[in-house]
């Protein structure tokens, strides 16, 4: 089957750190804990005291750094600028991403360096979750945001720790957002021997991890000048390799299969982790 061009959407972009905020969700009743702290650290003050989003101090969010780091590092299709100075000229595909932590406490048991891991990335007892946001540093727009609440939070294994939920949030937000797309370059199996398993031109070398779910698609027209696609069915990773993965189709294999078989060239895209 040729090849189309599908790929060629698959553009990097220049990812530097913004903000890392602390917004507090304690009850009024338990402020009194707040004050008592809040003098003695800048970075536990703002988590405790803030009614508004406050923006912390860069020597106080060196763990939450370091995990978003590490996340993007991760990331496919994703340059990590880091702290490195904002461009004086942004180009397309230059963004930052903010972080807000919600700040929730069940107790007033709840000690002072408990407070102080939340704010460094180590704690999780005490927060009730975070907001991505990514921004265009072109002309500072949103381009897109997401709350990673107690239930994505509950459904990963993360070990407890807030600093490997924010690693691994911050590669599943922007891998929603800025998807990789792929083709479909082997499908003998399914059309032979009526398996749900096809082969994709993606791979570890790409970004591609075991957990990564796609949808398999068919070009439409294009309207005003943007590509239309429907959306066939759908696969899950079976096999990552350097360069290609197996995937195995969960829904639509019957109409997958009509397409293949008529010579229509299928791609792929991840959907949203």
């Amino acid at each position: 089957m040729a090849q189309n061009p599908v790929k060629e959407r698959n553009t990097p972009i220049n990812v530097w750190l913004g903000n890392i905020m602390v917004k507090d969700d304690t009850p009024k009743e338990q402020s009194k804990f707040g004050k008592a702290v809040s003098a003695t650290n800048t970075a536990a003050e703002a988590v405790v005291s803030a009614s508004v989003s406050k923006a912390l101090p860069l020597k106080d969010v060196t763990g939450i750094d370091s995990a978003l780091i590490e996340g993007l590092m991760m990331t496919p299709l994703v340059e990590v600028k880091g702290r490195e100075p904002l461009p004086q000229t942004p180009g397309e595909g230059d963004v930052k991403i903010e972080v807000e932590l919600t700040r929730g406490v069940s107790n007033t048991s709840v000690g002072y360096g408990d407070v102080l891991d939340v704010v460094l990335g180590s704690g999780s007892s005490s927060y009730g979750g975070f907001r991505m946001t990514l921004k265009d540093l072109s002309d500072g727009r949103t381009v897109a945001s997401r709350n990673f609440n107690k239930s994505y939070l509950g459904s990963h294994d993360f070990g407890g720790k807030l600093k490997n939920s924010i690693k691994y949030a911050v590669r599943d937000f922007l891998c929603g957002i800025h998807p990789l797309y792929g083709n479909i370059i082997d499908a003998q199996s399914l059309l032979d021997e009526n398996k749900k398993d096809v082969l994709i031109d993606l791979g570890a070398k790409d970004g591609v991890w075991k957990d990564l779910e796609f949808k398999i698609c068919k070009a439409g027209p294009t309207i005003k000048g943007r590509p239309t696609s429907k959306t066939l069915g759908y696969a899950s990773t079976k096999e990552v390799n350097d360069d290609t993965t197996l995937i195995h189709i969960s829904k639509g294999k019957k109409e997958i299969a009509e397409e293949l078989k008529n010579g229509t060239q299928l791609f792929v895209v991840n959907t949203t982790p």
